[in-house]
């Protein structure tokens, strides 16, 4: 059997909400079939609980391993140490596997209180990458020319539900650039459908959309709009909309508006407060960018603010200050979430007089209410911009960092890119494989990037790659390029999959292919300025 490598871009998992009840997610994860996959299970507790983990029902072709104990054998109905479950495919007598395909299993997430919730696993195992990949579904247009149509774009866990936004897009105006955004569902058979009405800005130059985010199971949606005028200047807003099955249509939820001090002690001035929002997978936690903020003593710091939804509101979370940047870092350009919205990395990607950038990991420590740091990751190269993107895996225990403008050694490295990716050991994280490199200068290789789940996958983007250098009027094209990475556990390196294939851009100022892609196993799902 071959799997495809599909077009398009980003995800999450399956939900309910519930104020007591704690909350698994479905949960989607693919790997090669010569490998066992390791599975992060996801729940969360809004009462914050402890969650334990059990398996309800088997898979019928292979079996599951707790990585966390051992690797001891897990029966039906047995307990997991963690959150964490390795699935190993059927062997024959020669240890060689036999199994691939599509594999189910089901498990159980417990609080304290005795409450649960049950949810499945699909897993498949193939064989190989298509080369070259084929497209699932066709490709979706914007619906002007200029609208910037998928420069934000989030699916949820199974990739059947898309959200896309159009900041320059026009909402029934002449040129007003209020922004757009449209949802989307994967039906076999038939693509991609609309899911309810457009989503429409309502402000001149708002630029409604520059950023979504989509809960496990694509209901609830969070929208950024960072040039808002209702608190200050481009203060910025963010919206967050939930899916109505009865009516059809995105209905709001609520709208977050960021609080101005404008001077003293406790100045807090934000600018452009929804630059990139990340949804937790129960969508109950919401991490919002502010990249431009102030703060007293230090301009353009930059932070995070983290609510957490209570069945009524959406309150801030943790200590916050602890979430401010220092001067001229612009704390929050790279953000990620993990699947339980307990761990959060952050990019400064201007952080020190050089700009080397950091990436600070933090966890949330419910028993004190706040934010404590878990590691901090430096770039070590001037002007690299280490932490313009970063993503997590679903965990939050393995971290990819873009610092797109590293420069190699020798003449013609101006800009080529690299990509830094780290693992938990315990106590800190620790490199995993070496870094990836850009293949061109100008390529900025690492300014977006994407993890799945597990963490084994990796898509990487370099947006300014297809420099014309030899043309005598010396112009970039900026088609962009995205290339596909699976981590080797044997050779414990990243290979290229497929082997030395690119998803390069189509038109001249595409930039690849290049606003976002979003890796998920075997699909990985891509957005240029005007299409998806």
């Amino acid at each position: 059997m071959r799997k495809i490598l599909f077009y398009l871009f980003f995800l999450f998992s399956g939900l309910v909400f519930s104020q007591t009840k704690p909350i698994a997610a479905n949960i989607s994860a693919a790997h090669f079939k010569d490998t066992n996959g390791l599975i992060h299970l996801v729940g969360s507790d809004a009462e914050f609980n402890t969650l334990t983990y059990t398996i309800v029902t088997l898979p019928s072709h292979g079996t599951l391993k707790d990585p966390n104990n051992s690797d001891a054998v897990v029966s039906a109905g047995g307990s997991l140490t963690g959150n964490s479950v390795t699935f190993v495919p059927h062997s024959d007598e020669n240890h060689k596997y036999i199994f691939s395909g599509t594999n189910s299993f089901t498990y159980k997430v417990t609080d304290s209180d005795g409450d649960s919730d049950t949810k499945t696993v699909s897993v498949e195992v193939f064989d190989s990458y298509l080369n070259p990949p084929t497209a699932i579904g066709s490709e979706i247009n914007g619906e002007a020319a200029g609208d910037n149509f998928g420069r934000a774009v989030s699916l949820n866990e199974d990739g059947t539900i898309m959200a896309v936004g159009a900041p320059f897009n026009d909402a029934g105006s002449t040129d007003s650039d209020k922004g757009s955004v449209r949802v989307y569902q994967f039906t076999a058979g038939s693509g991609w459908s609309k899911l309810g009405d457009d989503i429409d800005g309502t402000t001149d130059q708002d630029y409604f959309g520059s950023s979504v985010s989509l809960n496990g199971d694509g209901t609830i949606l969070a929208v950024g709009i960072p040039y808002n005028d209702t608190a200050n200047s481009n203060a910025g807003q963010v919206k967050i909309y939930q899916y109505n099955s009865g009516t059809t249509s995105w209905d709001s939820m609520s709208t977050i508006t960021p609080n101005i001090v404008a001077s003293g002690s406790n100045k807090a001035v934000s600018e452009q407060f929804g630059n990139d929002v990340r949804l937790s997978s129960d969508g109950k936690t919401l991490a919002v960018s502010d990249v431009w903020f102030d703060r007293s003593g230090g301009n353009n710091s930059g932070r995070v603010v983290v609510y957490r939804y209570d069945g009524t509101n959406w309150n801030s979370l943790g200590n916050e200050t602890a979430l401010y940047g220092e001067s001229g870092d612009n704390l929050s350009w790279g953000l990620s979430l993990s699947a339980n919205g307990n761990i959060m990395a952050v990019g400064a990607h201007d952080y020190s007089s050089n700009n080397k950038g950091q990436v600070k990991i933090f966890e949330y420590d419910s028993a004190n209410t706040e934010w404590d740091v878990k590691a901090t990751l430096l770039g070590d190269k001037s002007s690299e911009k280490f932490g313009a993107a970063v993503d997590l895996s679903s965990d939050g225990l393995i971290v990819a960092v873009g610092a797109p403008y590293h420069r190699v050694a020798g003449s013609g490295s101006e800009f080529v890119g690299k990509v830094s990716i780290y693992k938990w050991d315990g106590s800190t994280y620790s490199a995993l494989g070496s870094d990836l490199i850009g293949s061109d200068k100008y390529d900025y290789f690492g300014a977006h990037l994407s993890l799945d789940n597990e963490g084994n996958t990796l898509a990487v983007m370099g947006p300014g790659h297809d420099a014309n250098s030899g043309s005598s009027s010396g112009n970039y094209l900026n088609k962009g390029r995205v290339r596909v990475y699976n981590y080797d556990t044997a050779s414990t390196s990243w290979v290229q999959s497929p082997a030395s294939y690119d998803f390069d851009g189509e038109a001249d100022e595409d930039q690849s292919t290049g606003n976002n892609a979003e890796s998920k196993g075997q699909r990985v799902f891509l957005s240029g300025n005007g299409s998806v």
